[in-house]
């Protein structure tokens, strides 16, 4: 029988060709005019932008995600975690002699107008058996704006102030929370608004 999904892990497959934030905006943001930091605040723009993507359940630029599960979800819809949804690739499970198999797609309809989107079973269908192993059930799919003009502003400034949080805590041998409470009042209103 289908049991509650206990594990939940998600990777990007294929990154943003692009960044929602460069560095020339961080640094104007920064009022930084050296080359000296670019590497340290590139890699914070980095940071930053996962924080904010992580925070909001958002995909900022188009990128593949592959997330897993080690359950059937319980009743017959799987909700996604990011938004918003382009397009799944597929579906897959892992059967019970450990086959990586794809389940197929008339058996479910994709709902990418619901944030977070749904994969729901069709009428007369149910979910595959899966195997006991973890991430048994595996889905692929793009998410995000195509274009860094389709970045809210608000996710944008969420990122620099992070950005400006960690470099001006740069010194400090350790953070306990790189998130700056503004930012994450910036997402907390992202989510709410579906922004």
């Amino acid at each position: 029988s289908a049991t509650i999904r206990n594990t939940l892990m998600y990777k990007v497959i294929t990154s943003p060709s692009t960044i929602a934030v460069d560095l020339q905006e961080a640094k104007n943001h920064l009022k930084v005019d050296t080359n000296a930091d670019d590497q340290l605040i590139e890699s914070l723009i980095k940071t930053a932008t996962e924080t904010v993507e992580h925070d909001m359940g958002r995909c900022l630029l188009s990128q593949t995600i592959r997330e897993s599960w080690d359950d059937l979800p319980m009743g017959r819809v799987l909700t996604l975690s990011l938004s918003p949804l382009s397009s799944l690739t597929h579906l897959k499970y892992l059967d019970d002699g450990g086959t990586l198999t794809t389940f197929i797609s008339g058996n479910y309809t994709v709902d990418s107008d619901s944030e977070p989107p749904r994969i729901v079973l069709n009428p007369n269908a149910s979910w595959p058996s899966l195997g006991s192993y973890p991430n048994a059930l595996q889905a692929t799919y793009v998410c995000g704006s195509s274009t860094v003009a389709d970045v809210p502003f608000q996710a944008k400034q969420a990122i620099l102030l992070q950005v400006a949080y960690m470099y001006e805590k740069r010194e400090d041998s350790m953070i306990q929370d790189n998130r700056v409470r503004s930012s994450e009042w910036l997402t907390r209103k992202l989510r709410v608004h579906n922004i």
